[in-house]
């Protein structure tokens, strides 16, 4: 029997501030250094938003991930993704306040079954879909 599961990840929330050093003339942010590469100016502290997709990025860079997503969360292959879940579940735990949401297409040798994990703060939610099937139409017939 083989698995071939696909994933798909989007993060929503508040994922916090990080500090940085902004350059006024350029409209340019930077972690590190006194002056602007671009121009020289002096760089000034401040506190920007962490971006979805820089957190999107950084998962998906972890060791059980990489070949599962690509950056915008999207399946990148199918597999079995065995350690995605617990990586999820420790990653949430850095970024407390965001919203993790994985779906998943669970994939055997006979059949497909969709779910949906909520992951915050180290904390799990999984439920699964509700497939509702339309009733017979003879007019349908083709």
């Amino acid at each position: 029997m083989s698995y071939e599961n696909g994933y798909s990840l989007k993060i929503t929330g508040d994922l916090g501030n990080i500090k940085s050093l902004h350059c006024q003339k350029c409209e340019t942010s930077t972690l590190d250094g006194k002056f602007c590469k671009e121009c020289g100016t002096k760089l000034e502290k401040t506190t920007v938003p962490i971006k979805e997709t820089d957190v999107m990025l950084e998962f998906c860079k972890t060791k059980h991930v990489d070949s599962l997503l690509n950056e915008d969360g999207s399946t990148n292959q199918l597999g079995s993704g065995n350690y995605i879940e617990s990586d999820l579940l420790k990653f949430s735990k850095k970024y407390p306040k965001a919203l993790f949401i994985l779906d998943i297409v669970w994939e055997d040798d006979f059949c497909s079954l969709p779910s949906r994990h909520f992951f915050q703060n180290g904390k799990r939610q999984c439920g699964g879909a509700t497939i509702v099937f339309e009733e017979f139409d003879k007019n349908k017939l083709k």
